[in-house]
């Protein structure tokens, strides 16, 4: 009996450390969000980079990850952006990449990549990609 008034107090401790664990992690990434999302106004690259691996795992993760690309757009390989398009499948901020990035293949005339892109583009709400086509 000693050992089981000992032992409760212990497993109530550990399931509590347990269920905090998971939102304590939640509310790492909604700061981060938050951070991201400043630094994505601001044009801040280097601090987008730096909290992106924070968003790992967070439901609004999709969002950190657009803004970080985003920022860096220009500079991003066709293999990079290839890759976010893969992960994110079918989320708002797929569609929202394949957006911009058909609008900068556009404006550097790879006609082929384009092409390629184009027929997945969901949205169809940008006049200049339009125009592109």
């Amino acid at each position: 009996m000693q050992f089981l008034t000992i032992l409760t107090p212990l497993l109530a401790a550990a399931v509590m450390a347990t269920a905090a664990a998971p939102v304590q992690a939640q509310n790492r990434g909604d700061e981060a969000l938050l951070q991201m999302q400043q630094a994505y106004r601001k044009g801040d690259r280097a601090r987008l980079t730096q909290l992106l691996p924070d968003m790992r795992g967070h439901v609004l993760e999709p969002w950190g990850a657009y803004w970080e690309l985003r920022a860096r757009l220009d500079q991003a390989t066709p293999q990079e952006v290839a890759a976010f398009l893969q992960r994110f499948a079918g989320t708002y901020q797929e569609d929202r990449l394949r957006n911009d990035w058909l609008l900068l293949v556009g404006q550097r005339r790879d006609w082929a990549q384009f092409s390629a892109l184009h027929p997945l583009y969901r949205m169809n709400d940008d006049r200049e990609v339009r125009c592109y086509a």
